[in-house]
């Protein structure tokens, strides 16, 4: 009885992935071989307070004025103005990281209830969906330099 079952499933396989696919930020944190969200945050700091660093780093050749640069990037403001700042930026990204796995699982989760309200059915909403997922893995690349 399970074979009969396997090959059902192996016939209503979809032929294109949808929003069951990893993205692309996804399978780089999955890399990492963390849990999920601690894989997020990891990425959140190498991309937030170490990209600062390397940018500034690149931009002064001087390790102590990259510092400087991150911890208090405003001349005329008090140093923890700066720790606010790129605090504020590791988080948006670990929200962003986040964000993009709970709302891959939401489509999945609502693919049944979505397909009624397509015409052509779940063939058009897997081709949008994959297609979407390639859009916005590449929309929020840009954000991490």
């Amino acid at each position: 009885m399970k074979s009969l079952s396997r090959e059902v499933h192996t016939l209503e396989a979809p032929t294109a992935p949808g929003a069951e696919k990893l993205t692309l930020i996804e399978q780089l944190i999955d890399r990492l071989r963390l849990p999920y969200p601690a894989g997020c945050l990891v990425l959140a700091v190498m991309t937030g307070f170490l990209g600062a660093l390397l940018s500034n780093l690149a931009d002064t050749l001087d390790f102590n004025r990259a510092v400087e640069g991150v911890l208090s990037p405003y001349s005329q403001r008090a140093t923890w103005s700066g720790v606010l700042d790129i605090t504020v930026n590791t988080a948006i990204i670990f929200y962003m990281l986040i964000m993009i796995r709970y709302l891959r699982q939401k489509l999945v989760e609502m693919e049944p209830e979505l397909i009624g309200l397509t015409p052509e059915g779940a063939k058009i909403l897997r081709k949008v969906f994959g297609l979407s997922q390639i859009l916005a893995a590449n929309s929020h690349l840009p954000s991490f330099c």
